[in-house]
């Protein structure tokens, strides 16, 4: 009965192992080809007098990016204003442009697969694009609900700040990622014929759970989870 005991602890841990593997995965390379993508960019307005890309340039990368990473929900770049190429008022109120011409322009996939740009909502006050922008670091934004074509769904974001010539954040690179691919992935998962796998955030968010119902709430609003079963 112990070796039984045994055998299952160390089937359990690792499961756990291969699925944390999984989310590395999953997050790891996407911020890597972001930090990159604002490497590049953030060179380019550090050392050229002229602008180098244009707006349909970003907009082709970005789309791009999304068709090569089918786990991603969405890739978008948010530059300060007139901080892109100074022609904010150009552009204002036109496709993937707010009233305000900002450079902000979110690329998503909708129900069919079809990649739709619209511009970034709540960027003045949201923690995904405020954070990276006066921290100047790199972040994984905890779970939200963020609205892109008219529907609510729970993400997280990774981002990454761009800066100027004199060192200062004038804009983010980032992508989203929606939590219904980990529940997908987690609900999947049966241990021998009843177990199963938990996933939560850092701060305590529900992710990924065998009931469904409670994904996108915090642990302690709730009563019938071990947070012993906890899965980063």
């Amino acid at each position: 009965m112990k070796l039984a005991v045994q055998n299952a602890a160390e089937i359990a841990e690792e499961t756990t192992q291969h699925y944390s593997s999984v989310i590395r995965e999953t997050m790891g390379e996407p911020i890597s080809e972001a930090r990159a993508m604002a490497t590049s960019l953030s060179s380019v307005f550090q050392n050229q007098k002229e602008q180098v890309f244009s707006r349909e340039q970003i907009n082709s990368l970005l789309q791009d990016w999304l068709r090569s990473n089918p786990n991603l929900f969405a890739a978008y770049v948010g530059f300060e204003p007139n901080a892109f190429d100074g022609r904010d008022t150009d552009f204002a109120n036109t496709e993937g442009h707010d009233s305000t011409g900002r450079f902000v322009p979110y690329w998503y996939r909708d129900s069919s697969g079809e990649l739709i740009v619209e511009p970034l909502n709540s960027y003045t006050t949201e923690d995904y694009y405020q954070v990276p922008l006066k921290t100047k670091r790199e972040v994984i934004v905890e779970p939200y609900v963020y609205s892109a074509g008219g529907q609510e769904m729970l993400m997280t974001s990774l981002v990454v700040p761009v800066l100027g010539a004199s060192g200062q954040s004038i804009g983010i690179i980032g992508v989203d990622v929606l939590i219904s691919y980990f529940s997908d992935v987690f609900h999947a998962v049966t241990l021998y014929d009843s177990g199963y796998l938990n996933l939560f955030s850092e701060q305590g968010i529900i992710l990924a759970t065998k009931n469904g119902a409670l994904e996108g709430k915090k642990l302690a609003e709730v009563g019938d989870i071990d947070p012993d079963m906890l899965v980063r």
